[in-house]
């Protein structure tokens, strides 16, 4: 998908949301939707750096800690 069809699609779908629920359900769904974009934002801004610093401390030790490390930032990953 496009950028600008993502966009026309978003704005549809928000307009048909706010046509078919009253004020406070829209703005209970607006809050809840924001909150989902801002978690997955931190998730992944969190798996991103502690990638890189695990990547870091491979080179640093050449790689006699790199396991630990591991294990470190991703044990709290959730199963794929």
């Amino acid at each position: 998908m496009k950028s600008c069809e993502l966009v026309a699609f978003i704005t549809a779908a928000a307009c048909k949301i706010n046509e078919c629920f009253p004020p406070e359900e829209v703005s209970l769904l607006a809050a809840a939707f924001t909150q989902l974009g801002d978690t997955l934002a931190t998730l992944i801004a969190s798996e991103e750096l502690c990638d890189k610093k695990t990547e870091s401390a491979a080179k640093d030790t050449n790689n006699q800690d790199e396991s630990a490390n591991q294990f470190a930032c991703h044990e709290q990953r959730a199963p794929s």
